[in-house]
């Protein structure tokens, strides 16, 4: 900044000498020319005019002089003053300033003042020597509260102007660079049984990168290591979690940095895996079972099936053969429209009344399934799911008895197994009596099927 200081001071002595020369040698020639027509005249006239002659000669000299210094020093000035306004636009740290009639001062260079100049205003204590003017003597620095116009310094804040750029950049980087997270990889296990441990992986990506956190059923886990006793834990960035308690637990990696945050949740159940199979006495002599009793299709024709007390004969339907009790969990394979659902032993199994198919009475619960929508009923109340099937063809449900829920779940195919998918579509509550629970299916017409899955 010095060093540009003493730049623009050598300038101004240069341009400061140029002007005082073209000023004396204007003075010169004018005297002479002035001397020379007072010579003529006296020897022209006579001897005794030649001192009132030579007088008026001086005096007309000295006016011509003053006169044209004056003239020469305002050209000067407002060239000088041109110059410094130009070269304002090149270093943008010297600057022309006004002073208006009211006493206050502005900027009339057309640059813009930004928090980066600190410029040096006008001030009217009588000591402030910050304005430069052109002068019978030069170019001398004069108070600005004497002067109604001015050329004055705005002296540039470096260490400002380094932060604001840095600022100005940083701020340019934030919004071309960052990033908010995104989930770019997300291995769950949706399937647990007891005693078993389910490790999960994420991975997220953004500007900056994002920092990862895992929450187990709404609790942030920040331990690293194992412990017997915890049900789920951190390691080398990977969440394990324990199957030691039955019943449905909630995963989520979060992902977050300065730009915001992403986050992907699962459910995990923790289950005893139930092996059933249907009871071909119950099953309505229109549907035909498979040779081991787990899949049931319903073909429009009768398949001989004897008489029993224990089968429907209007509903569609089937129940299972082995009883539920306790916790229990399993998945149907369906095809078409199917009712899935549980019921007590003791429904109704004669005639087409409310009271013998599933869902319609208080003493069955049903998911009814098909390729457009999922419906829960209960005692012949129906709820319409929001939640579409989405191409999947498999429904989970879990019944915990001792809690008293019976939920039902869609499985979205990730490979069997453990690496499905499951979403919670609807929980009923109730306070299950001692009588023995079933597992029922109703399939519908249209080559529908359902079957029950080996896990």
């Amino acid at each position: 900044m010095e060093r540009w200081r003493e730049m623009e001071r050598e300038r101004w002595r240069e341009r400061e000498q140029h002007c005082v020369r073209e000023r004396e040698i204007v003075c010169v020639c004018l005297c002479v020319c002035v001397v020379c027509v007072c010579v003529c005249v006296c020897v022209c006239v006579y001897v005794y005019v030649c001192v009132v002659c030579v007088s008026v000669c001086v005096c007309v000299c000295v006016c011509v002089c003053v006169c044209s210094s004056v003239l020469h020093n305002n050209r000067c000035y407002y060239l000088w003053k041109q110059a410094f306004v130009s070269r304002l636009m090149d270093t943008s740290w010297i600057g022309l300033s006004d002073r208006e009639k009211e006493g206050t001062h502005k900027w009339v260079d057309g640059t813009p003042m930004t928090s980066s100049w600190r410029h040096v205003k006008p001030r009217d204590d009588g000591g402030a020597r910050d304005c430069v003017v052109a002068g019978e003597d030069g170019w001398s620095e004069e108070p600005c509260n004497r002067l109604h116009h001015w050329i004055c310094e705005k002296v540039l804040d470096l260490d400002h102007l380094e932060a604001e750029r840095n600022k100005e950049g940083s701020v340019m980087l934030t919004e071309e660079e960052e990033e908010a997270p995104s989930i770019t990889e997300f291995h769950s296990t949706h399937l647990l049984p007891v005693g078993q441990t389910a490790r999960y992986t994420c991975h997220a990506g953004g500007t900056p990168e994002p920092t990862v956190e895992w929450l187990h059923n709404g609790r942030p886990l920040v331990r690293d290591g194992t412990d017997d006793q915890l049900e789920a834990w951190v390691e080398r960035g990977f969440l394990f979690v324990r199957g030691g308690r039955y019943g449905v637990n909630t995963v989520c990696c979060m992902a977050s940095n300065s730009a915001g945050t992403a986050n992907h949740s699962a459910e995990l159940l923790v289950f005893d895996a139930c092996d059933l199979t249907l009871d071909p006495n119950t099953a309505h002599r229109d549907l035909s079972l498979s040779e081991d009793n787990r899949k049931v299709t319903w073909v429009g024709e009768d398949q001989s099936h004897p008489d029993h007390p224990d089968r429907f004969d209007s509903w569609y339907q089937v129940l299972g053969r082995e009883a539920l009790t306790g916790r229990c969990y399993w998945e149907v394979e369906r095809e078409g429209e199917v009712e899935i659902g549980v019921t007590y032993r003791g429904i109704t199994r004669r005639g087409g009344g409310c009271d013998s198919e599933l869902g319609l009475n208080n003493k069955s619960w049903s998911l009814y399934c098909d390729d457009g929508r999922y419906s829960a009923q209960y005692n012949g109340i129906e709820t319409v799911l929001p939640l579409p099937p989405a191409g999947s063809t498999r429904v989970g449900v879990y019944l915990d008895r001792p809690a008293g829920s019976l939920s039902f779940y869609r499985v979205s195919p990730g490979g069997g197994g453990s690496s499905d998918t499951l979403t919670h579509l609807h929980t009923f509550w109730s306070s299950f009596t001692q009588e023995d629970l079933l597992p029922g299916v109703g399939v519908w017409g249209g080559r529908s099927s359902a079957s029950l899955c080996r896990l």
